[in-house]
Order: C-alpha cells, then structure tokens, then sequence
C-alpha cells in the first residue's frame, strides 16, 4: 500500500508502489499484404508467426491468431467479415472464425507454400497459389476443392476473382509475367495475356466489367478487354507499380479537383518513387498527386541521402466505407488517404523498431516523441496511435530531449549533427527550425535547458562536450532552419559521452561516460567542478535530482548510485537488477527512482529506505529509454522489442480496494460465524468456498462428521451444495487427503462424490485429470495402512480370546474363595521387570500358574491396555515403585457389582493377597526372559508365535484385578 510522505513545504506525498500497464505502443506488421474487414472496421495484419487483428480507428490490437513454430505465407478475409484464412510455412490452409479465435477447419492443399490467396464477391469461393505452380479453388462452405487449375510457370504471385459473380472467371499471374484467365465453368485458362516483361502486381477492373487493367514493375498499366483477351492500350508511370487501383465512378465525384470525362476510367498507382498519383486511363495524364512520403520531397536535401526503399508503397488499396484510399509502405507504415482532398489523415507504424529514447511533449503531454533505430524521429498521438514522422536527419537517431513546455525537442544522429523541432500549435505537428554542424562523431546525448528553452547541450563519442545558443530561433524563417553555433566546447571524458543533464536551475551540466566516471560542470563557462568515481563500468545514464542537490548514475556494474554535489561523494547505491542499468529518472517529487535495465525490468525504488516496491515485467529485451509524465502518473518505457509500455500509477486504486477487500473479508467472516452459531453447514461451507479457505471448510466438515451424526447425515448435507460448490471442495480434498488426519473427512468426501455424479458428468469438472492424479496415490497409501490396521486388530482379537480361556483353565476351585456366602474375586498383577522390545509377559495366578502371552516388537503397550479393558481388569492401587504409571483414565471403570480393588477387607486374614493363605504375597504378571521361564502346565499355557511388547517408556509395575 502506498506510504505518504510530508514534502519540506507541507505536502503529503504518496509514494508509487503499483502501476499498470495501460497503454502499449507495439509491432504489429512486419510484411505482407495488409487486408481490411468488410466494413473497414478492423485491419488484419502478418507480424511473424501470427496475425494481428486490430482497429482502424485507434490501431488497438483487438485480437491475435498465433500459432507455435510457424511462419504466416499469405491470408484472406471473407467480404462479409465472417471467416478469415491463412496459410502457413508447414503447408497447412487454416479456416479461422476471427471473432471468436476459433480454428474451424485445417486442411493441406498444396505441396508448395501457399504465396497468394482471395475471396470472391460471394465469400464462398477461396483460390489459393502456391510455388508449386498450382492453383486451387475452394468452397468454404462445403469445404472440398472444386478446381484445380494447372499451366502456370513457377510461383504463382497474384490471384484475384471477377468481381461480378455472374462471370464465373479468375484472373492469375506467375512469374513469366503472363496474365491467364480462368473460366471456372470449363476449368480451363481461355485468355494467356502477354504483354508485360516484369512482374506483375496488380489488377483492377472497369466499373462495366469489360476491362481489365494490370500494372507492374515495368512501369506501365496495360489495358485489356477481356472479351476478346487484347492489349486496348498502354499507360506509361515512369515508376514501377506496387499498387494500383480503379476508382469507382461514385468517389470521383467527392474528390475535389479530379477532372475526368464520365466515360473515363481514373486509377491511383503508387510505386518506387513514394508518390500516390491517380491517372487518367484515356489520356494517360495524371490527374492529381497525393503528399509524398515524408523525407521524400525534392526540398528535403537530407531526404536524398536516406535509403530510398524507405519511401517505396508495397500496396495500395481503396475502402469505401473508410471513403479513401490506404497505401502500406516498405518500412511498414499504413496510411490513410480520405476526405475531397484526399489528405493524409492517419499514419499507423507497424514496425516501430528498436526504441532508443523517448520523451513526452505537446500540449497535456498528449504526444511522445520517439527515436528509433532508424533516421526518422517518430511523433505518437497517445490516445488515437496517430503518428508523424520527422525526417532530415542523415543518420539513426540516437538521442532526443524536450524543452520544459513540450513545444520543442532536441535529437541528436550519427550523422554528427543536432536538430531542434517546433510544435506548430494549430496544426499539432512539428517542423524543422535549427541545425547544428560541428561534432566529429555521433552524437549520443542531448539535454534541452529546464527554465527558458533557450540552449541545448550536446554530448557526443568524440568525448567533447558542446553548448548550443538559439534565442532567437522561434523568429527565424521555418522554410529555412536556423544554423546552430557552439558556445564553447570542452573535451570532457576519455571515453564516449552517454548521458548528459542540466540542473533544474540552468547553472549545472552532468555527463556521464564509458570512462566509468560523471562529471559536474560549470553551465555558463563549461568549467569543471568536480568529477564522481564509484563506478566499475561504463556510466550509462546521469540525472538531476528536480528537489536535492544530489545526481543519479546507472551504470554497467548493475548498480544506481546517489551522489551528493557538495562533496562529491556517494551517498546510496540501490542493488537489484541483474544486468546493467540503462536508465534512471526522479519520481515523486524526488522521493522514488524509477530505472530500467537489460534484463528487461523497471523496478521503482524509494531513496529513504533503499527498497525496491515495484517490478514491472513486461518487455523481453533490453529497455533503453524511460521518461515520466509531469505529474507523476504514467511512466513510458521502451526498449529493444519494439515496445512502448505506458504504465499508470494505480497505487491509490489499489490502496482503495485492498481497504475494500479486507472490510468485505470480515463482514463475510463475521457472517460465517454468525452461520456456525447457527448450525447451518450448508450455507456456511458455500460462503467458506467462496471465500477459498480450504482449512475453514475441513473445520467445518470435520465438526459435522464428529458430532454424532451419521455417515448419511453428512452426505445430505453434501447435497444441497451446488455443483460448482462441490467442484471446488473436490479440488480441496487433493490437499486434504495428503494428511492421515484429514483421510476420514477427505474420503467420506469422496464416497459421497463418487456416488452422487456418474462419470460422464465427473469428466466434465474443472482440472478433472489433475485432481484424480492427486488423489491416486495417497488413496492407495491410506488403504494400504488400513489394511496393516485390520491385521493388527485380528491378531489382538485372537489374543484377547486365547487369554479368555486360560483364565478359565487357572481359575481356583469355588470353595476357596468363598467369605461369608461370597465369592471373593481372584487378584492377579502386572509388572514389567525388564526394558527392551522381545520380552515375555508371564499371567502368575493365585496358584502361581504362569500363563505365557508372547510379545510382539510392532505392538504397542496401548494394544495390552485394551485387552485388559475388554477382559474387565481394573488397575490396582498404585505401588510406593517409583516406576508405577497412573490408571489409565480412558480405561472402562471395574463392575460395580464387585468389591472395589481398593475397598475390599481381608477377611480371610491372609494379608489382601484373596488366596487364603495368610501369607500377603502379591502375584504378579511378570516379564521374564524366556530362559528363565518355567513350564506351565498343559491347561494354563498358551501357544503364540507373535510377541507382545511395551515400550520402553510403558515398563513399569502396574496392578490389576480381575473381576
């Protein structure tokens, strides 16, 4: 629960403790052709081994269609949005129903990967080519191969319907660069179109139906009518087409500034150059060209020096309901073309890459900036994923920072130069407006001031340290950027420069090295104060405390260290991640450090105590940047997964509900209570299961079989539970069943389960397999035990009835025992003489007629002590013997008809001894060795071939009367 700290100025402070994953920035495209539902409302997308499904309105990732150790080759979604097909590396055509994430079918139809699938108009038909040069059709429906067409040369790249389901025609291209057309009614390819000398990579139809288009890398769209299978004419690009499609008559007429005749068929290309252009087919003109790919345009000198496949469209498609059209670029970005003007509105990444460093900017903070690993700075909308690319940078991206309103950032490249972006604040995008020239190296860290905005700092690995002046850069003119000048520069380490901070004042800079060292500097001279040792590897991160005059370090050795300014000396060092620790910031009014590591983690530590209170694991790889917001309530964090994690303080949501939990947990015990009280089992072991205490209800059940009721009182009470009641307390007795005092209990449970539900109805519980696998061997264990058990008690019934006549046989005639009319009854004693397992115990009689019973190593004295209960022997006044044991207060008491053991006179004057003799001597059952024994006589004897033994804290002198 979260702890609140009083601040200096008064203000109590909760301390972070939890947070959530709320939001996550994530790959979610890696290649392929990108498809669209039925109604536009969700996109489906190849990201390695699975397919993400997710929304156009927000890019959310709604659902994912994954499987183990397989790779997507190609997909297709049903017009009406119902199924969706893909094909797998292992050969295998899988049907899937999307909404549900259910596999319904899963069939192999090629021996080839399959490269190229589509729908017809009608969703029935699915056709499918393959590298084995063949092409198959399927009826989804009634699932069987209606078609398999043959003729095609090598890979089959492109199938695609006639989207008039009257003409039942397929249009296929492989890689000959021929186009053949299908008729599905005679299973024969009627028209071979040549005319291409490259690859082609799309079709498109005329509004009739009567022409086909077909463009591809030989940059020209050619014309066909397909009645006649002839080439009508040739449009010339100038660029190879990746995607082309014809505009529908009713969406020309929405966009503004399209001037075509009516009978004139208008297509959009989109190619190598990274330029959407829609052309007239009848004049070959072009009619109207989209905003080019960023760092594409011909202003853009910087543009030039990038890798020109970046800005290449992949495909191009047309959406009705979106009302534009979509184009997929080579690095992975869908974007979005709607409105009359056909203006870009949206731009999803799908690869965002290996995240490097990123701040939150903007108005509200609704931006982030990332830099990834690529020469183009990326600009995220937190809420719709909506993202702007800045490009001009020569190099990838390394480090980036924002001013303290978030209206400008910093980046710093390989390329060895520093640029400074401005947000535009009605537009909400960012331009270019200074540069700064003068690093001999990558620059590595950059740090924007904290108060004015009006310098930068920049570190670099050619170890100098750079102060750059732009006062007056908002005023310069934004179609030219500014021209950057270095203050001052000081060569500041050995080795490269990682980090660099500036104090929340302005007056201070930290750097942090590979040299293993950090160093205080002097902001308006570049001076050095002073320089922090400590560390045993490379110094990955510095940062100013925003209340202390202290600085964090991380560092490669895995350690974060809290240096103060004023001595220079360290004053905390935090241990906890594994491996290097990347990144470091202030939280909580400087209370908390949150960090991030390569082992994937950020922890939360709070500097009074020392203590980590928070691990978030969520990313795999290494995370390179972390920032938090300025009010403390999200941390973002990326790393080398291409993730970007926003995580939500939910300490008080948390504390709220741990409060509410705990005031329900003693309403409901309270109520339990007040249940037992009661008597009401029933209701009382529901509300214990629902409440997951599996002692509580072994209490209860225990009380309920012990009471006095029957076996048949405690399985009605069993059933009025519910069946899901029952469920959990058969997973309870897994547990139970493993302790030999719970078998009763956990058993009796089980015979009522057992005979309660058939076993079709048992297969069907939760975890079935695992509860009956838990209750095998220990059921067995207890069975076994029992049985032992069942043995013994045979073995001591036989005894009790062997020494039942001997004491028959030994028995003295009547006349000697007679006072008064009365039978005096016979006194014999127990005395246990010797110590050890093997003893005998010899019965002596009034006759001295010894009666030999043999004692046995596995029985216990407690088993004698019962013979002797049964045989109604009652235990004599103890003896002045020190070893003598108490009576035993669980033994039956004597019959009450007879003369106590204790109370009886000595009226026949022979000393209390009842043999008439006078002489007082005391017989005794004494175990002796079985040398010393004598012979009994033949009616006294008793053959046994077990031995009966005490134990050797049992052997003592114990007196007992028989009755």
């Amino acid at each position: 629960m979260g702890k609140g700290i009083k601040t200096a100025s008064g203000e109590i402070v909760t301390l972070k403790t939890n947070y959530k994953a709320e939001a996550k920035i994530e790959a979610f495209y890696t290649g392929g052709r990108v498809e669209f539902s039925g109604d536009d409302s969700h996109m489906f997308c190849t990201c390695g081994s699975a397919v993400q499904i997710l929304t156009t309105e927000d890019g959310h990732v709604e659902r994912t269609i994954a499987e183990e150790e397989d790779q997507v080759t190609s997909l297709a979604v049903s017009g009406d949005s119902q199924i969706v097909v893909v094909a797998w590396r292992s050969l295998l055509l899988k049907q899937y129903e999307w909404q549900k994430g259910a596999c319904t079918r899963s069939w192999k139809g090629h021996i080839g990967p399959v490269m190229s699938m589509a729908f017809d108009s009608t969703s029935t038909l699915l056709a499918t080519g393959a590298t084995d040069s063949v092409i198959k059709v399927w009826d989804c429906i009634k699932n069987y191969c209606t078609h398999n067409l043959r003729g095609s040369v090598g890979v089959v790249s492109l199938v695609q319907f006639h989207p008039d389901p009257s003409q039942l025609k397929m249009f296929s291209c492989s890689m000959d660069c021929a186009i053949r057309v299908w008729d599905l009614q005679k299973s024969c390819c009627i028209h071979l179109l040549s005319g291409h000398v490259s690859a082609v990579t799309s079709f498109g139809f005329s509004p009739d139906g009567h022409t086909l288009l077909t463009g591809g890398r030989d940059k020209v769209i050619l014309v066909w009518d397909l009645t006649t299978g002839r080439n009508k004419g040739t449009v010339t690009v100038f660029e190879g087409i990746e995607g082309m499609v014809v505009i529908p008559n009713d969406a020309r007429q929405t966009i503004k500034g399209l001037a075509a005749s009516p009978g004139d068929i208008v297509v959009a290309t989109a190619g190598d150059k990274g330029l959407i252009r829609l052309w007239s087919v009848a004049s070959g003109q072009v009619l109207k060209t989209l905003e080019p790919l960023a760092g594409h345009a011909p202003s853009s000198p910087a543009g030039q020096a990038e890798d020109k496949a970046s800005h290449t469209y992949v495909s191009l498609q047309y959406r009705p309901t979106i009302g534009g059209l979509v184009g997929v670029t080579y690095d992975h970005n869908i974007l979005f073309y709607t409105g009359e003007d056909l203006k870009r509105t949206k731009q999803f990444i799908g690869y965002p890459d290996e995240v490097l460093d990123l701040r939150l900017v903007g108005e509200g903070q609704g931006l982030l900036a990332v830099a990834t690993n690529s020469e183009q700075v990326k600009v995220f909308d937190r809420k719709t994923k909506n993202c702007q690319i800045l490009t001009g940078h020569g190099g990838i991206v390394l480090s980036l920072d924002a001013s303290h309103d978030g209206n400008m950032i910093v980046t710093g490249s390989k390329d060895n130069t520093i640029r400074v972006w401005q947000l535009d604040p009605v537009i909400k995008c960012f331009s270019l407006v200074g540069v700064g020239t003068g690093h001999t190296q990558s620059v590595g860290a950059v740090a924007f001031s904290r108060v004015k905005g009006t310098f930068v700092i920049s570190g670099s690995q050619d170890q100098t340290l750079k102060l750059w002046n732009f006062k007056n850069i908002q005023s310069s003119d934004k179609d030219e950027p500014l021209k950057l000048t270095a203050k001052y520069t000081q060569l500041a380490h050995e080795k490269d420069i990682n980090s660099v901070d500036i104090s929340p004042n302005d007056k201070l800079v930290v750097t942090g090295s590979q040299d293993k060292t950090a160093k205080l500097w002097q902001r308006s001279d570049g001076s050095l104060l002073g320089t922090f040792k400590g560390h045993r590897r490379g110094v990955w991160s510095v940062k100013f405390s925003p209340v202390d005059q202290c600085i964090a370090t991380t560092s490669g050795d895995s350690t974060i260290k809290l240096w103060a300014i004023a001595d220079f000396s360290c004053v905390k060092t935090f241990e906890g991640h594994t491996s290097s620790v990347l990144r470091a910031i202030f939280i909580t009014r400087g209370m908390q450090i949150a960090s991030s590591g390569s082992d994937g983690l950020v922890k939360v530590w709070t500097i009074k105590t020392n203590e980590c209170v928070a691990t978030l694991d969520l990313h795999t790889e290494k995370i390179w940047a972390l920032t938090g917001s300025l009010d403390d309530q999200w941390l973002l964090s990326g790393g080398a997964d291409s993730l970007i994690c926003q995580w939500k303080d939910v300490t008080a949501e948390v504390e709220a509900q741990e409060v509410e939990a705990q005031e329900e947990l003693v309403l409901r015990e309270q109520e339990l209570s007040n249940l037992l009280l009661k008597k009401d089992y029933v209701n009382a072991v529901g509300l214990a299961i629902s409440l997951n205490q599996p002692f509580r209800v072994l209490t209860i059940l225990t009380d309920l079989l012990n009471e006095g009721g029957t076996e048949g009182d405690f399985s009605k009470t069993l059933c009025l539970l519910r069946e899901d009641q029952m469920q959990a307390i058969l997973k309870f007795i897994v547990k139970w069943n493993m302790n030999a005092k719970n078998t009763r209990v956990a058993q009796t449970v089980l015979k009522h389960v057992l005979c309660r539900y058939p076993p079709e109805v048992l297969a069907k519980f939760e975890g079935i397999q695992q509860t009956v696998e838990g209750l095998v061997p220990y059921t067995e264990r207890h069975f076994q035990r029992l049985s032992r058990l069942q043995q013994l008690a045979t073995f001591v019934d036989y005894t009790w009835q062997r020494m039942r006549i001997c004491s028959e046989v030994s028995a003295v005639p009547d006349e000697a025992h007679h006072f008064n009319g009365e039978s005096q009854p016979q006194a014999c004693y127990c005395q246990s003489k010797g110590e050890g397992c093997g003893q005998a115990l010899t019965l002596v009689n009034t006759d001295n007629t010894q009666l030999k019973v043999a004692a046995d190593a596995d029985i216990s004295l407690g088993y004698m002590e019962d013979i002797v209960s049964h045989v109604g022997l009652c235990p004599e006044t103890e003896t002045h013997d020190t070893n003598a044991l108490s009576c035993d207060t669980n033994t039956p008491p004597c019959d009450t008809n007879a003369p106590s053991c204790d109370d009886h006179d000595d009226t026949n004057g022979d000393g209390g001894d009842g043999d008439g003799d006078g002489d007082g001597e005391q017989i005794e059952l004494v175990p002796s060795r079985r040398s010393s024994r004598k012979k009994p006589s033949s009616r006294s004897s008793v053959s046994s071939k077990r031995q009966l033994t005490e134990p050797k804290s049992q052997s003592s002198r114990r007196a007992i009367k028989t009755k």
